[in-house]
């Protein structure tokens, strides 16, 4: 079965064990185009290793075989999740951010990584940061049959993804158009990322988020930008999908170290949709997520 579906110490994960003799040995990985981190899954994740993530494709290969030999003490892992950073189809990486500069869309990476690692390619659970922190999200909310919740980072741009009792369903909020004059990072004008997105920021102001004060006026406006987008996000899953949602689980740099994003948020959504308005919450694992998310991913794996 196939599944394409980020601190040092340890963090307690609810994952439920698995039957056989022994606990499973699982690996989780996010693997970002800055920085890679590798833990130990299982009942908790723990271990964490943190590298720069090397630019050519073979190399990381290499790296992430040695640091996960020497984190399982040279034992092969029963089953590996990845988080990440970039679009994933029948794993493979097929767009990546900053990776795909340097020749790593297309090539087979769940496949690469299997032969390096000794791992049964059916073990490897490779998913897209989102939709690992969806899973992450999906596994702690525990919802009910019919209910839905979202997982969203607002970073550099707008990701997302959401996600039921059985499913998480990949998704794009950032890409969507919100009004004219900013420029999104694909070239496009008005995307609600170009607005509200750290990089977006930046273009758009001519400073960098964490640069501006709270107290400056140009806070309101992303402050306006980010409820409308969030707003319409959530209008188009109830008109597209027929999705409406119980929660939404946030976090990145932008909504965690702008002004009261959150509060603000929850404010103007119970306004615009009184009772129906979703929960607006910081994501239970944080800047975690994938790495939570991945690992529950790795663990159904080896549960089916």
């Amino acid at each position: 079965m196939d599944i394409y579906y980020k601190r040092t110490g340890e963090v307690v994960v609810e994952m439920g064990r698995l039957s056989g003799v022994h606990e499973p040995l699982i690996l989780t990985v996010d693997n970002g185009g800055t920085n890679t981190r590798v833990a130990r899954g299982g009942p908790a994740i723990r271990g964490i290793e943190t590298y720069t993530t090397p630019q050519d494709y073979d190399k990381a290969i290499g790296r992430l075989a040695m640091t996960a030999s020497l984190l399982l003490d040279g034992r092969r892992p029963d089953a590996i999740g990845f988080s990440v950073a970039g679009k994933i189809e029948n794993g493979r990486i097929v767009s990546a951010g900053e990776l795909q500069k340097y020749g790593w869309a297309g090539r087979p990476f769940a496949e690469d990584v299997a032969a390096a690692m000794g791992v049964p390619l059916d073990r490897i659970a490779l998913l897209n940061d989102c939709v690992a922190g969806g899973n992450s999200e999906r596994h702690m909310r525990r919802l009910l049959a019919g209910e839905t919740g979202a997982f969203m980072v607002l970073s550099t741009g707008l990701g997302g993804a959401l996600y039921d009792r059985d499913e998480v369903i990949a998704d794009e909020p950032g890409h969507h158009y919100l009004k004219p004059g900013a420029m999104c990072g694909d070239g496009e004008d008005g995307h609600i990322e170009a607005h509200i997105g750290g990089a977006g920021i930046a273009r758009k102001y001519g400073e960098r988020g964490e640069n501006i004060p709270h107290d400056d006026p140009r806070w309101q406006e992303i402050k306006d930008d980010f409820h409308e987008g969030i707003a319409r996000t959530v209008t188009r899953y109830e008109i597209e999908q027929g999705r409406h949602l119980q929660v939404i689980g946030f976090t990145g740099s932008v909504v965690l170290g702008g002004p009261d994003m959150l509060g603000g948020l929850q404010q103007d959504l119970t306004v615009r949709l009184g009772g129906n308005a979703p929960r607006i919450e910081e994501a239970v694992h944080g800047e975690d997520s994938g790495l939570h998310g991945a690992a529950f991913a790795a663990e159904e794996l080896l549960a089916a």
